[in-house]
């Protein structure tokens, strides 16, 4: 049951992650970053721009670093219950 949660817990993570990259003022951001001269000079981001972009990536790596310890519990919890 523990585990199935987990495996949940995981699905919500990604969910959420693809929903944050999904979110228009983001998405309109990462598009424009995609752009040759964008992606060689970040300095053509307005201000604006590159606050939400650390913002973004800010909220991603805090997704990212609970997706590892959730993955990390549910490992320990497969490898338990395989070893009874």
């Amino acid at each position: 049951m523990l585990l199935r949660n987990l495996y949940k817990t995981l699905y919500n993570i990604n969910v959420r992650k693809q929903a944050e990259t999904e979110e228009p003022s983001v998405k309109a951001v990462l598009e424009k970053r995609e752009r040759r001269d964008v992606s060689r000079d970040e300095g053509l981001l307005t201000r604006n721009e590159r606050e939400t972009l650390r913002e973004w990536e800010l909220r991603m790596e805090k997704l990212t670093v609970l997706e590892a310890r959730v993955e990390q519990v549910a490992f320990i919890l497969k490898d338990l219950g395989s070893s009874t």
